[in-house]
């Protein structure tokens, strides 16, 4: 009953000691001025028998009474430390909010930076898609007059080549010509014949000098060189207008050949492109799809 209070273990105990401690020590005083009371009363002699029987019913009631006090003291203790716990707490409880707090506004910060990117990204993406429009409907035009051209030059080919094949009027004038090359080479083979035939009759009948003989003989050289140089420049005329026609017809052909494979080409540039575009577009609107 005497003992004293052990060192206090937590916050309270530094301002609440043990409360058996406490009552001890009053109880102990009670109980000792008690019991000088009676020695007093005995030496002085003044103090009636019948007394005793209130002091006990006080001390009953006193007690009850501090019992009820320690209970109540108790119970504000349990509650004080339940409450000491919740403000303990609320240092790490404040710390979380905060770091939930920062985690919050960092992801609102990215949240919104990605609105951003992707707003600009859908504003490129309509640009890029209007441009794409716009090249595809150029292409196309493009395309339209290349196909012309195509065509033009397909069908200037083909009149090339029926132009290249044998012409029944040129095959005549051809035919026509070497025939008279031919009168022309038994003409002059028959000017040799008779020019013999007239040297032969004038040795024979001796009426016509050696220096007629050489003037005819000279004129019939000059005729028959006249027929042959005459038909040397048909012959080479006709030659030369066939090769000229020919390689008219074969510089056409590869003009004509140059330009058309410049066109394919030409072509399938554009055709790439245009492909190339319309699967830009083609992957551009395919997200929004999605």
């Amino acid at each position: 009953m005497f003992r004293k209070s052990k060192k206090a273990k937590d916050y309270y105990d530094d301002y609440y000691y043990d409360d058996d401690d406490y009552y001890d020590d009053y109880y102990y005083e009670e109980y000792y001025e008690e019991d000088k009371e009676p020695e007093k009363t005995k030496s002085s002699g003044s103090t009636p028998k019948s007394s005793a029987a209130p002091k006990g019913n006080n001390f009953d009631s006193l007690l009850s009474e501090k019992d009820r006090e320690l209970a109540n003291l108790k119970r504000e203790k349990e509650e004080l430390a339940m409450k000491l716990s919740s403000v303990q707490a609320l240092p790490n409880h404040y710390q979380q909010l905060e770091e939930d707090s920062t985690a919050m506004k960092a992801e609102l910060a990215a949240l919104r930076s990605e609105n951003t990117r992707m707003t600009q990204e859908i504003q490129q993406n309509t640009e890029v898609v209007s441009r794409a429009e716009a090249s595809a409907r150029q292409f196309q035009r493009e395309i339209n007059v290349k196909q012309t051209e195509l065509d033009q030059l397909t069908e200037k080919m083909l009149n090339v080549q029926t132009a290249a094949l044998p012409d029944p009027e040129t095959e005549q004038e051809k035919e026509l010509l070497k025939k008279q090359v031919r009168e022309l080479r038994q003409e002059l083979t028959a000017a040799k014949d008779e020019l013999l035939a007239t040297n032969s009759r004038l040795i024979e009948e001796g009426a016509i000098s050696k220096e007629d003989i050489a003037e005819v003989m000279l004129e019939a050289k000059s005729k028959a060189r006249q027929i042959v140089d005459q038909a040397n420049y048909d012959s080479r005329r006709i030659v030369s207008d066939a090769e000229r026609d020919l390689e008219n017809i074969s510089q056409d052909a590869r003009t004509l050949y140059q330009k058309i494979y410049a066109t394919k080409s030409d072509s399938e540039m554009i055709f790439e492109e245009l492909l190339r575009k319309l699967t830009i577009l083609s992957d551009v609107e395919r997200p929004e799809e999605e």
